[in-house]
């Protein structure tokens, strides 16, 4: 009889975990273009790339806009100074805010903050290189891809029915406005 119960809770921990495991397996993470106002598109579109080459390293890339859980990123530069040597550089600072979406039930499952310098003899150019040097590889982008990952895994394994169909404006793309509301 006790052999019994031990293969029963056995059992019921594997079943569990292969469940838990499933639906880490669904879990499928579009990155979405970053935000800036003062930030020019090819400096964005590298950072975009740079957070879909992340999201890939942590195998949960797609590009299906109707996906449930999306990357958000809005990006500020925070100083830019003219430094005092002779050829006088630029140096920029910026900060990248990355959000870990749940758009379904419009919650924000992770964030974290990054930042990052760059240096160049022109402003836009050492914005730019601010902008490149937040790499795939990053721990902090790694700690909130696993973090979301995590709290994406707990919801779906709470959830007897998953939908699969968020908010998409006319354009196909998805509506994130409700972001605006977190400001």
């Amino acid at each position: 009889m006790k052999k019994l119960k031990i293969f029963a809770l056995l059992s019921s921990l594997f079943l569990s975990a292969s469940v838990f495991g499933q639906n880490e397996q669904n879990i499928r993470l579009t990155v979405l273009e970053p935000v800036s106002e003062t930030i020019d598109a090819t400096a964005l579109s590298a950072l975009y790339n740079n957070l879909n080459q992340a999201v890939s390293l942590n195998e949960m890339n797609s590009y299906d806009v109707h996906n449930r859980f999306l990357m958000y990123s809005e990006v500020s530069v925070v100083d830019t100074q003219k430094s005092t040597t002779v050829p006088a550089v630029y140096i920029a600072q910026i900060e990248v805010t990355v959000y870990f979406l749940d758009n379904e039930k419009k919650t924000i499952l992770a964030q974290e903050t990054l930042s990052a310098k760059g240096t160049a003899a022109v402003e836009d150019k050492a914005v730019m290189k601010a902008v490149r040097s937040i790499k795939a590889r990053d721990s902090k982008l790694k700690k909130v891809i696993n973090i979301g990952r995590n709290k994406a895994a707990e919801i779906l394994a709470s959830e007897t029915e998953y939908n699969d169909a968020p908010d998409v404006d006319d354009n196909g793309t998805p509506d994130v406005s409700w972001m605006k509301n977190f400001e």
